[in-house]
């Protein structure tokens, strides 16, 4: 395994973050460890999580946000489908921190239309609703509108996008979308632009396009779910590409039966259904005095990938945000590296099982198991 050590900023004890290339303001860098909070349950006081406006005016995402920040945290992992735009606000407003030490990310799509206009009225929406002047990233959630990936009915102002018309078209909608992502950072909304859930051929598009190329790319990344990304991680790299994954502990509170997803079976041989549970992992923790999630968070960061790992625990944010400061050995890294992947031909219902040529994640289809298309690409367009 050939590691990759990412172009960091490290100053006394302060957290490392990466330059951005592309599009980009210049000198711009993202802070390595951010926190993520894309909590997707639905009901209060339940598992998974529930982040959203809806439950309990949305006091999980403030709380969570105010203490990250309180405890030094700096890069807040946002989006306009993770429904808690009100309760961001409130914690942006109600921190001692000043604005310009916040690094803001939100998302555009997918559950609003994608488009040209649709895109810069939800970057007005973000700028109300949040109640910022700019935000430091903003990225497109995913390559199509609808849940997920999937082409979903959806009333697009932008004939391209529209789903519900024969004017649609998949790639000139993904170039519209871009394009205005381009104006907004342009025009000063955005300090910066990329994308999330793309795979190598939407990436193409852009460089084909001639516009401004992205300057991150998020995408799903943890030992049991990233040796499927190596030929896109090479593409973004090669092109300045910026990879920052989420989900780096492997959605643990999904793992178990009953979740809002369901939980998930594999052979023994495959590894434990949390990556909590490992062996593997528990032994380098248990040799470093660290924690698991600590180990994840740093074999990430070893191979060049930066994390947003979601939590409401002030304990669990004081240990991420330590973790930059972990150093795996060279065998560790390598051992991690080696893990096998959870691919959907093991587990078609689980929600982050690896696609295959044959089977792909639940979410790509309305009743799993879900078959990829006939050149072996999943969810709409195909390779997520």
């Amino acid at each position: 395994m050939q590691l990759v050590m990412m172009s960091v900023l490290v100053v006394a004890d302060t957290m490392p973050s990466q330059l951005l290339k592309n599009a980009a303001k210049p000198g711009e860098r993202y802070p390595v460890i951010g926190l993520g909070t894309g909590g997707y349950g639905a009901t209060a006081d339940q598992k998974p999580e529930c982040w959203w406006d809806i439950c309990d005016n949305g006091s999980v995402a403030e709380a969570a946000i105010l203490k990250w920040l309180e405890l030094g945290g700096r890069r807040i992992d946002d989006a306009t489908s993770y429904y808690h735009h009100k309760a961001t606000g409130r914690a942006m407003k109600k921190t001692k921190v000043p604005r310009n030490e916040i690094y803001y990310v939100s998302k555009v799509g997918p559950t609003d239309p994608l488009g040209y206009d649709d895109t810069l009225a939800e970057a007005e929406s973000i700028r109300k609703v949040v109640g910022l002047d700019y935000v430091d990233m903003l990225l497109i959630h995913w390559p199509t509108g609808g849940q997920q990936g999937t082409i979903a009915a959806n009333v697009s102002s932008d004939p391209l996008c529209n789903t519900t018309s024969p004017t649609y078209d998949e790639k000139a909608c993904r170039l519209s979308t871009w394009r205005a992502m381009v104006h907004l950072f342009e025009s000063g909304f955005a300090r910066a632009i990329g994308l999330s859930n793309f795979n190598e051929t939407h990436i193409r598009e852009i460089v084909d396009s001639g516009m401004l190329l992205p300057s991150l790319m998020q995408i799903p990344y943890n030992p049991h779910r990233y040796k499927s990304h190596a030929r896109m991680e090479q593409l973004c790299r090669s092109l300045g590409i910026t990879v920052n994954g989420y989900s780096p502990f492997g959605v643990p509170d999904l793992a178990a039966g009953g979740g809002s997803r369901g939980g998930h079976t594999w052979p023994p041989s495959v590894g434990e259904k949390s990556l909590f549970d490992e062996p593997l992992l528990k032994d380098i923790a248990t040799k470093h005095n660290a924690s698991v999630p600590q180990v994840l968070i740093a074999w990430s960061l070893e191979v060049g990938v930066s994390v947003n790992p979601r939590t409401m625990s002030p304990l669990h944010m004081k240990e991420n945000l330590k973790a930059w400061k972990l150093k795996l050995s060279s065998a560790d890294v390598v051992a991690i590296g080696a893990m096998p992947e959870s691919t959907c031909d093991i587990d078609p219902n689980w929600y982050e099982c690896t696609p295959t040529r044959t089977n792909c994640p639940p979410q790509c289809c309305n009743k799993p198991p879900c078959t990829a298309d006939a050149a072996g690409n999943c969810c709409a367009g195909g390779g997520q």
